[in-house]
């Protein structure tokens, strides 16, 4: 990033500071989004519009990624009245119907199918694809396929050990290739018990 004024500088522009191939954050927003710095295309009153407008869409089996905002898990969000909703959640509710009886969450089945994820923060956070990867599921079930079961309990008790030692949770994570906060929930319920 640069240092300077915007190419457009236009009255509602925030003319100097940072910019980016000569442009402020606003415009090149704008730019990145729809082609024109002078457009705003922000939808208000069509919630499944604005949705769309949120959404780079692929084939019907590839992940529908999230281009809005996210929450701090990673999770696209959108807001509908008054409330903010995970934008998954939001789809699955508005283009599949209610969620089955005693399955309270929806799990990425693309991130369970993907063995190169380890848990945690990662692009299929951000898929909305209602048709193929979302899949209503208990939360027992999505904490297993999230892939945060893959330590045993033995390995879990040595692990804990040498935590408690003063080793630190993120390099204990790492070795078994698991996500931090998995790791360290488990030892403070090791600890609880």
């Amino acid at each position: 990033m640069d240092q300077g004024t915007c190419t457009l500088g236009e009255g509602d522009c925030s003319k100097t500071g940072k910019l980016v191939l000569g442009w402020c954050q606003k415009h090149y927003q704008r730019i990145r989004k729809g082609g024109d710095p002078s457009v705003s295309k922000r939808i208000f009153g069509d919630d499944v519009a604005r949705f769309w407008s949120y959404v780079e869409r692929r084939g019907d089996d590839e992940c529908w990624i999230w281009t809005g905002h996210l929450d701090d898990g990673g999770y696209g969000v959108i807001g509908i009245g008054k409330k903010l909703r995970k934008a998954h959640c939001w789809a699955y509710g508005q283009f599949v119907g209610a969620m089955p009886e005693g399955l309270p969450r929806l799990d990425h089945k693309c991130h369970t199918d993907d063995d190169s994820c380890l848990g945690g923060p990662c692009i299929h956070r951000r898929c909305v694809n209602y048709l193929r990867h979302l899949d209503p599921v208990t939360d027992k079930e999505n904490a297993v396929r999230s892939h945060q079961g893959i330590v045993s309990d033995g390995q879990l008790a040595a692990l804990h050990e040498r935590w408690r030692a003063g080793e630190p949770v993120a390099a204990l994570a790492l070795e078994v290739g698991v996500v931090r906060s998995a790791l360290y929930n488990r030892f403070r319920r090791m600890n609880a018990a």
